[in-house]
Parts: C-alpha cells; sequence; structure tokens
C-alpha cells in the first residue's frame, strides 16, 4: 500500500493504519508506504504510537516529503493506492495515483466525490467511506487475491476526464448552460 498526504488528522491515514491492523488481526500482512511531509507534529507521534501498539513498526514506513519523481516512482513501484481523507478541495492525490495506473481506494471526497456522484465508473478506482474499515479490508483483501477490484475491467481513464478537449467540453458545455437559462 501507498498513501501521500501531508500528515494532518484530517488527510486519514490513521485509518488506513487501523485497517492494517484489522488485516494483521484476520492474518492478511499488508505493508505501508507513507509519503508526505509532517504537519501536524502531535498527529504523526500518535500514528506511530499507534503503529508500534499494534506490531506494525516493521510493515510501515515514512517517507516523508519527496520529489514529484520520486513520488511518481513509489506509485509505480506499488501495488495500492489508499487515499482516506476526511476533505479535499479537489484532491489531486488519487489522480495522480490512477494516472500512473496505480488501482487506488479512495474516500469519496473532492473530485473523487465528483466521480461518484456522476456515477462514472473510473479504470482502477474504488469509492470507499474513509472510516468503513471493515469494507475497506475486504476490498482489499479482494484485489490482493484477485489482482483487481472487480472481474471487469473496462472503466474510464482518468487521464480521459483531464484531457485539453474534455475540459473545453465541460466549460463549454457549462456556458452554454448559463445562456439557455438567461
Amino acid at each position: 500500500l501507498v498513501t501521500c498526504a501531508l500528515l494532518t488528522e484530517r488527510k486519514g491515514v490513521h485509518h488506513i493504519i487501523k485497517v492494517m491492523k484489522l488485516l494483521k488481526n484476520e492474518g492478511v500482512e499488508t505493508s505501508l508506504v507513507i509519503i508526505g511531509p509532517v504537519s501536524d507534529h502531535e498527529y504523526v507521534d500518535r500514528l506511530k504510537t499507534d503503529i508500534k501498539i499494534s506490531s506494525l513498526e516493521k510493515n510501515v514506513i515514512f517517507k516523508g516529503e519527496l520529489s514529484s519523481k520520486d513520488i511518481i516512482e513509489e506509485y509505480v513501484n506499488s501495488d495500492l493506492g489508499v487515499f482516506l481523507s476526511r476533505e479535499e478541495t479537489f484532491g489531486l492525490v488519487p489522480i495522480e495515483m490512477l494516472a500512473t495506473n496505480l488501482p487506488t481506494i479512495a474516500s469519496k471526497t473532492g473530485v473523487v466525490k465528483d466521480f461518484f456522484d456522476k456515477g462514472l465508473n473510473i479504470k482502477n478506482l474504488c469509492f470507499v467511506d474513509f472510516n468503513s474499515y471493515n469494507d475497506i479490508s475486504v476490498v482489499i483483501k479482494y484485489f490482493k487475491a484477485n489482482g483487481s477490484f472487480t472481474e471487469r475491467s473496462d472503466g474510464l481513464e482518468v487521464s480521459s476526464l483531464f484531457s485539453n478537449t474534455s475540459i473545453c467540453k465541460e466549460y463549454n458545455d457549462y456556458y452554454l448552460n448559463i445562456l439557455q437559462e438567461t
């Protein structure tokens, strides 16, 4: 597993640790690479204490702040991205994960919530509630056993939603709707 975030409580890394603890208790080994600068030192101290109490010290690596190139390399070398933030304005991390073809579990916030609300089937993306630990552990176990979230391999490539053509079409449609309303 890999996650990338400014290390604050709102970004939800503690949720991933709780899922890892649940998986460990079920006999499922996982490891986690945490990428991102420390913003809240007390929060990170609590994370490290929880990791120690859960005997996950050998399973969790804090990489700190990395360059864009190094972040992409971590994504490429990982099997599954996890992003369990409580609140995002946009939420670039899951988009970056998906752009590297990294299967991603993400909470319904920011642009991921927009995808969910629109009913979009995004290739390699599994929507979850950030604090539904049992559901998230089921998804991870299914992924580990099958190499994907579903038997289906279709779905929109996230890059197609952010192409110049796609963005221009959205703006055009938006302005046409405004003009039709007036």
